[in-house]
């Protein structure tokens, strides 16, 4: 039986009324961290994009929520406490959508692994963005993404605009980066709509290093995950791989159409991986990755 992921208790000193961020100011960046010199670097970087960065700690892996998942998941032959990291680091962003800890309609939520792209005035960016959604049903809105997937595949004949923000970025801004022939033969399969040069998309992806959630969907995860898992069978690699993982079953949630395709989340260059990047050059963290022997 799949873990209920709703939060009994919060924890008190994060979410005290002076922490929440005001309607008022610019953008908090919500940092989910416990490495101050990842923390340091990622938040300057945020900073530089218009951001004001605070610090979110990760749920401990001593928390005994975090124990008992793994307990009631964990598989024949698994080495005990191997998934605590990715299990502390789902319950952490589960709490923030459900605390919301922000009087504005978009909390923003980010890793400590990120850094910009190239430059862009990120806040025009997410100003319209922000906008495009307020109309339509859109409860997350990706700034950096892994492996997305989009409409016109999963919802065959399906027409999403796909939305151009010149006034966002530079005016030397090319596709150079991006290969001519698959280019044009996108292009050409998806008729009207371009998505290799779309600045905003619906798309499903990966990662979750960097994104946006709206305040309505405060209870969002909890159906997510109970949606995706209700249809997984326990015997197989994608139960593997989901059980632990936030991000695979957001974006197996909407391949599968168990959301609406209106409900698609909004995905901000996703061809260039988005407008801000996974680092590189910090070391992996959370090594699960549903088969083999990790290192924690």
């Amino acid at each position: 039986m799949a873990p209920s992921w709703e939060l009994k208790r919060q924890r008190v000193a994060t979410h005290s009324s002076s922490s929440v961020e005001p309607s008022s100011s610019i953008r908090v960046a919500h940092i989910i961290s416990k490495n101050p010199f990842r923390f340091n670097i990622s938040a300057s970087n945020l900073q530089k994009a218009g951001f004001k960065p605070r610090l979110y700690p990760p749920i401990s892996q001593d928390d005994l929520r975090v124990q008992d998942i793994e307990h009631r998941l964990q598989l024949k032959g698994e080495r005990k406490g191997r998934a605590l990291a990715a299990i502390s680091l789902t319950l952490t962003h589960a709490e923030l959508w459900s605390s919301f800890p922000t009087k504005r309609e978009w909390l923003w939520i980010f890793e400590d692994d990120v850094e910009l792209s190239y430059r862009a005035d990120l806040q025009c960016i997410l100003d319209s963005v922000e906008a495009i959604s307020a109309s339509k049903n859109n409860s997350l809105i990706f700034l950096g993404v892994c492996s997305p997937d989009y409409i016109p595949f999963a919802f065959p004949g399906v027409f999403t605009k796909a939305m151009k923000l010149p006034h966002c970025f530079p005016v030397n801004h090319s596709l150079r980066s991006i290969n001519k022939t698959l280019l044009e033969a996108n292009h050409s399969s998806l008729g009207k709509m371009n998505w290799m040069t779309a600045d905003v998309i619906r798309c499903a992806p990966l990662c979750l290093h960097a994104y946006g959630v709206r305040r309505s969907a405060r209870t969002l995860w909890s159906h997510i995950y109970n949606a995706v898992m209700n249809q997984t069978d326990p015997s197989s690699l994608k139960f593997k791989y989901a059980r632990y993982n936030m991000d695979i079953n957001v974006r197996s949630y909407y391949q599968a159409g168990l959301g609406h395709w209106t409900t698609w989340p909004m995905c901000i260059r996703p061809a260039f991986g988005g407008v801000i990047f996974q680092n590189k050059g910090f070391a992996q963290e959370i090594d699960w990755h549903g088969s083999g022997n990790g290192k924690r």
